[in-house]
């Protein structure tokens, strides 16, 4: 499965089972475009390490950042396309 489209930042693949990434900021309401940004977009990999915030903020676990693989296309699916993710789902 691959997605198409242009990203708009609502942040909903970065918060898995309702916690957040600790480099997800979020400006506006997740699920609305533009509603994040990634601190650390410019140096994350895939099975980056990364921190996982509770509502109240304070640290829940742990998990991995999944850039450009297919557990991320995954995660998208999962978490935010119906959810206001503005990627669609394309067969390969």
């Amino acid at each position: 499965m691959k997605l198409t489209g242009e990203c708009n930042r609502c942040g909903m693949c970065c918060m898995p089972f309702g916690y957040r990434c600790q480099h997800l900021i979020i400006e506006k309401l997740p699920g609305t475009p533009e509603a994040t940004w990634c601190a650390a977009y410019e140096f994350r990999h895939d099975g980056m390490p990364i921190l996982l915030f509770g509502r109240n903020g304070s640290i829940v676990g742990t998990g991995k950042c999944w850039k450009g693989s297919q557990k991320e296309t995954e995660a998208i699916m999962e978490l935010g396309v119906g959810r206001g993710c503005s990627l669609t789902p394309e067969e390969d």
